[in-house]
């Protein structure tokens, strides 16, 4: 598994041992782990996550594809 940073709020998974299943279930874990730290340092702010799934070959077979129909899937609010 590989994480990277793809803009200054924007990070990105590859899980190529995952399907879309399992990177849900990884997605919400990181989500509940985020927000618990965030919320120990300011508790009187909110946090927004957002996150999408995209699966080889079902999204696209590229990564350029598999990125673009994430970030479309974050931009209508189809996320996980």
């Amino acid at each position: 598994d590989r994480v990277g940073r793809m803009d200054d709020d924007e990070f990105a998974m590859i899980l190529p041992e995952k399907n879309k299943r399992q990177a849900q279930e990884i997605a919400a874990l990181i989500r509940e782990k985020i927000k618990q730290v965030f919320q120990k340092i300011d508790s009187l702010s909110t946090l927004d996550i957002f996150i999408s799934i995209s699966e080889n070959p079902i999204d696209g077979s590229d990564a350029a594809s598999l990125i673009e129909k994430a970030k479309t899937a974050v931009a209508l609010g189809r996320g996980v």
